[in-house]
């Protein structure tokens, strides 16, 4: 009998549990990115009770975005959620049919991104021997930028500025930007003026992402990455449908664009072609006392017109083999119009047009062997070509002729060709090794090179080893770039580097590298003349050779879903031998103004050291970044003493459910320093101050239609800070009153669209 009792209460127990079971619905979920499509890895999946609302399970994505979870009763709501990602809800009143797919749209932390630059397969940050800044998409378009400009501008140590011919201009870590590396999918743009590419011409509406290194990258990426290296990563659709999608904006000092990018997919092969079009009226008249006819004609800020187009291929048979082509073209003329000329017989101006043409063409090959190692190719040509048109106008008639005068008429043409390539694998299991190739090709065309065109060409092979000292607590790297140049004898460049994970939340870094940077094409042979300038090359420049010293320690506090906390301490040491830099020289005639002549020279030394301290989260839709930086520039004798400088940083977020709406500010508080003039003697000496700014943005956002319109507006420069005079003596042949200018408080409107 008791058996028999046993035997019955156990076959309840089973027929129960079956039933249990059998209500239970295995729904399958897949997470995907709404801009691209791609797989959103690793979030979480919730499952809520509607009445009340009450967790009843979660579960993780995996690499492709796939879940699966067990629901017992219906409606319920599914929830995607992630550190990096919006919130997304989707209620499901029954069983779908197939697959459910949630569209997630990233927000501005960068804690889940992985980075490529400097590395052959993607880590995370926080696994990444080098500290890496990462701007998503998502920021860029809460700060309203346009350009990689206005993107960067609320980094800590980097400063940027505007010049009205040369465009926007870039300082990293107290280093000018002839020192920074700009890359555009890792091949490297050129068309450097006055030393600095001009970043006003980088368009951000197609990219995925800006990757930021502050500290040399010479072993990687060779010269001109002795201070830094900021990588453009463009977008990459892999739809499977056709989609559309575009950007109208519009800003009250006179700037009116428009973007779009169509996709398509046929298989395994992608494709993306886009175009547009930015407009900037001009902004802000210079004082013109001698002028009575007609209004003031001389903008602060230049008209500009640009026309942008760009066309992407990609080929993905398999997860072994990836090929991709890009192209990006750009189109750009410059207004400058001049001071009216008027007296009694006649009125007329002086106007130069400043026209450019840029294509950055790309051919990335990323594949795997059966043996575990990785390769890929990267093949780059870009072009690079300006002129510069001087018109005398008649006023009156408003008809145009040729300046005959020297130095009215330009054209220059910079060509590029790079090709890099690494592979990497593992030797006695225990060594992870990285070797590679680098060949950059450079030719400059023009009729002030002398001899017509130059060329420089550059050849290297690097290798880059690490070693688990401590099985997941201590990695070391060393790495070496054995570098030809046919201008220069080249040194050897090492590089050292160390991480320590001393807790599964603490990282410890450290670095030495040693930094070495070419002079470029228009630095030794470039000679620009004209009424206002002249400005000449110098064959006889040194390189410029650095030892960088980096350490941090980054410690996320904690993090539990979408919810998250970190803390970053980083010091640096930089010390630059023989800095390249543009100053005065005497002119060869004693009448002449000595006002007008610059050329390049070779500075003694500049030596620094930076702290930051840095700390980022969010808790639930709030979205939080402080950054301070203080910065102190080492003396060179009595004359040339030393400085310091602060920043600090403000980032806030805060997403109201209710009402759907982001609210975003940004903030950055530039401390007083001095302006230094770079003398041809090779000292440099104070010549003015630049006192303490404060610069504010803010902006507000929705989506609409389910997600496939975004409504951005928002306010620039609330503060109204328009500039100020140093108080300095020229220190650059484009800057005469060394003054600082920005533009005025002005309000943007952006609507977004994206159609599959």
């Amino acid at each position: 009998m008791r058996i028999f009792i046993r035997l019955s209460f156990l076959i309840c127990i089973v027929f129960f549990s079956s039933a249990v079971t059998k209500a239970q619905t295995e729904v399958n979920i897949q997470a995907v990115m709404k801009d691209n499509g791609l797989p959103a890895s690793y979030i979480y999946i919730n499952i809520y009770s509607l009445h009340p609302e009450t967790k009843k399970g979660s579960t993780l994505t995996d690499d492709n975005g796939n879940a699966k979870v067990l629901i017992d009763s219906f409606p319920v709501i599914v929830e995607a959620v992630g550190v990096g990602y919006e919130m997304e809800r989707v209620t499901l009143s029954s069983a779908p049919q197939k697959t459910l797919q949630i569209k997630v749209s990233q927000n501005s932390s960068s804690l889940n991104e992985v980075v490529v630059t400097g590395v052959l397969n993607p880590v995370k940050p926080m696994d990444a021997f080098s500290n890496y800044k990462v701007i998503t998409s998502a920021a860029m378009q809460a700060m309203g930028a346009v350009n990689v400009q206005d993107a960067i501008g609320y980094q800590l140590n980097t400063v940027t500025s505007n010049d009205g011919i040369l465009g926007a201009q870039i300082r990293m870590q107290g280093m000018d930007g002839n020192k920074v590396k700009i890359l555009m999918d890792g091949v490297p743009i050129n068309g450097r003026e006055n030393g600095n590419i001009d970043l006003g011409q980088l368009n951000t509406y197609n990219l995925e992402r800006i990757e930021i290194i502050q500290g040399p990258m010479s072993v990687m990426y060779g010269t001109d990455a002795l201070g830094g290296v900021i990588n453009l990563i463009s977008k990459n659709p892999k739809r499977k449908q056709f989609g559309i999608s575009g950007e109208a904006y519009t800003e009250t000092v006179g700037k009116y664009n428009f973007n779009a990018t169509a996709t398509k997919s046929f298989g395994n092969h992608h494709f993306a072609l886009g175009g547009g079009r930015n407009y900037f009226s001009g902004y802000g008249t210079l004082k013109d006392d001698t002028a009575s006819y007609g209004p003031h004609r001389t903008s602060v800020f230049k008209p500009k017109e640009q026309y942008l187009g760009n066309f992407s291929y990609s080929f993905n048979p398999s997860e072994k083999f990836n090929l991709r082509f890009a192209s990006d073209f750009l189109k750009e003329k410059i207004t400058n119009r001049g001071i009216a000329n008027i007296n009694s017989d006649y009125a007329s101006g002086i106007d130069d047009y400043y026209r450019t043409m840029r294509s950055v063409n790309r051919l990335t090959i990323n594949g795997k062997f059966k043996d575990g190692g990785s390769y890929q190719l990267i093949n780059g040509y870009t072009l690079y070509h300006r002129t510069k048109n001087t018109y005398v106008k008649d006023l009156v008639s408003l008809n145009e002729a040729l300046s005959s005068l020297q130095g009215m008429q330009d054209t220059t043409t910079f060509n590029e060709f790079n090709f890099r390539g690494m592979y990497e694998n593992k030797f006695l299991k225990k060594f992870n090794y990285t070797i590679g190739y680098d060949i950059d090709m450079q030719k400059g065309n023009g009729d002030k090179i002398p001899g017509a065109y130059k060329i420089i060409n550059d050849y290297a092979a690097f290798v880059n080893i690490s070693y688990a000292l401590i099985k997941d607590k201590l990695d070391v790297q060393g790495g070496l770039r054995a570098p030809y140049n046919t201008v220069y004898k080249a040194p050897v460049i090492p590089s050292f580097n160390l991480l320590y994970k001393c807790t599964p939340s603490v990282r410890v870094r450290a670095s030495y590298a040693k930094g070495f940077r070419a002079p470029g094409l228009k630095e030794l042979y470039l000679d620009f003349i004209d009424i206002n300038h002249k400005i000449f090359g110098n064959p006889n420049l040194k390189a410029e050779i650095g030892d960088h010293i980096q350490g941090s320690v980054s410690w996320m506090v904690f993090e539990k879903e979408s919810n998250y906390a970190q803390v970053l301490l980083t010091g640096y040491y930089n010390n630059v031998h023989n800095q390249i830099a543009l100053a005065q020289r005497y002119p060869l005639s004693q009448s002449a103004d000595s006002s007008q002549y610059y050329d390049y020279t070779n500075i003694l030394q500049m030596r620094n050291t930076i702290t930051t301290l840095e700390l980022e989260g969010q808790y639930s839709n709030f979205h939080y970044k402080f950054g301070y930086s203080y910065t102190y520039t080492f003396g060179q004798d009595a004359q040339y003493k030393g400085f310091d400088a602060h920043e600090i940083t403000t980032t806030l977020q805060y997403y109201w459910k209710w009402s759907k709406l982001n609210f975003s500010v940004f903030n950055r508080l530039n401390g007083a320093r001095p302006f230094l003039q770079s003398n041809i003697d090779g000292s440099s000496t104070y010549t003015g101050r630049q006192p303490l700014y404060d610069m504010m943005d803010l902006s507000v956002s929705r989506k609409f239609w389910k997600q496939n319109l975004q409504i951005t507006a928002g306010v620039k420069n609330i503060g109204d800070v328009v500039g100020f005079s140093s108080g300095a003596v020229s220190t650059s042949a484009h800057a005469p009153d060394a003054n600082v200018s920005f533009m005025p408080r002005s309000f943007f409107t952006s609507l977004r669209f994206n159609f599959n």
